[in-house]
């Protein structure tokens, strides 16, 4: 049964911090991308107050409730298929604008007040928008790719509140290099206790994370920074997961293009797309979920075989489709009968074939067992 909409609108004007994208085009994005988030149903979404600037009607014109509202597109979209695109601006430029014009004393406050909402972005609850994470046993700590999208903004609070504010500067150093002590923990945790497939997971997560936090060092010219120069980073631990990444998880881990293409993924946060190439258990997600129909399956099917054929090397979109497969209501041979002839000659042979053919088990250990021998090898 369809739910009412919510009716979102905001002012079109543009604020006095000259910002590049309007509140109504930027919400129309995240509509655009995560539309289920709209529906009345999904009472968790709209509870969550991180997510409230999206739904309710602010003053956009006020410099804090407009980053406000960037930071929760941001966060909202970062792990779906076409995230909404204010990195530059929650990273740096409505940092620098709000520290201009005004009285001082109002800079400082509109500075302070963005502050806190990055401390408080920290602990906003991304697990119903995100299948790009893991967690220690016990389910209390996680680590995701929102962890990096933090740092990011975190780097950008330092280096916007470093000569104007300096103890919110240091605090927020302070929080930064926990973080990536946190990070270093989780991934020797995993390691320490054998399990392969979320030591990888963690790695990849870690090299995302650095990525982001070293970008936005750079953006700021904070290379040089005794400040944010932690022992954290000479970590044995970040290093090795990120020689680890880079060996084995680059490759799977790109802007998925591909899978923009079928539009009907973005109809459910259930189809968000996990780490690669461990994707057979999304795959059969698709199947299972009852989010799609046939032909929209169909399409996710074309889409997954042109990925697969366009990023040689890479296994993950054989794997989706090897989910697909098992779980598909009569098998692979019920399956074909709904697709294009050609596809499904596609699917029945070659590489592709042979890679869907390796069972599920047998794939995840050969992983495994790889991940744990190169970190003994590297001393973790």
């Amino acid at each position: 049964m369809e739910t009412a909409a919510i009716q979102v609108e905001a002012p079109e004007s543009k604020s006095r911090v000259g910002r590049g994208i309007a509140p109504k085009d930027l919400i129309a994005q995240v509509r655009n991308t995560i539309p289920f988030i709209f529906a009345n149903s999904d009472e968790t979404l709209l509870k969550a107050p991180h997510l409230e600037p999206i739904f309710g009607r602010h003053d956009f014109n006020d410099p804090l409730q407009y980053f406000n509202l960037c930071l929760a597109a941001h966060h909202a979209t970062v792990s779906s298929f076409v995230p909404t695109d204010v990195d530059n601006l929650i990273r740096k430029k409505l940092w620098s604008a709000s520290a201009v014009g005004g009285a001082e004393a109002e800079r400082n406050a509109v500075l302070s007040r963005m502050w806190e909402l990055v401390v408080a972005s920290y602990t906003w609850n991304f697990r119903s928008l995100s299948a790009r994470y893991v967690t220690l046993p016990g389910g209390e700590v996680t680590l995701s790719g929102h962890n990096g999208e933090w740092l990011s903004t975190a780097v950008a609070a330092y280096g916007g509140l470093k000569r104007r504010l300096p103890e919110l500067a240091a605090d927020m150093a302070a929080r930064i290099e926990a973080e990536l002590v946190q990070e270093a923990l989780i991934f020797r945790e995993f390691v320490k206790n054998g399990d392969g497939l979320k030591a990888l997971m963690s790695a990849t997560l870690i090299a995302h994370n650095l990525g982001d936090f070293h970008r936005v060092v750079e953006m700021w010219g904070l290379q040089s920074d005794s400040a944010l120069q932690f022992r954290a980073l000479a970590s044995p631990a970040l290093n090795v997961a990120c020689a680890l990444n880079k060996q084995m998880m680059a490759v799977e881990n790109h802007r998925h293009f591909v899978l923009r293409r079928p539009r009907a993924l973005r109809r459910s946060a259930v189809l968000f797309l996990p780490l690669a190439p461990f994707l057979d258990d999304w795959g059969g997600k698709l199947c299972i979920s009852g989010v799609l129909d046939s032909a929209e399956l169909g399409e996710v099917v074309e889409a997954l075989i042109d990925g697969f054929q366009a990023l040689p090397g890479t296994v993950g979109y054989a794997r989706a489709l090897a989910g697909i497969e098992s779980a598909f209501a009569g098998g692979a041979s019920a399956l074909h009968r709904h697709l294009p002839a050609k596809v499904t000659r596609t699917l029945k042979a070659g590489a592709l074939r042979s890679q869907i053919s390796i069972p599920r088990e047998r794939f995840e250990q050969q992983w495994a067992r790889a991940v744990l021998q190169f970190c003994r090898n590297s001393g973790i």
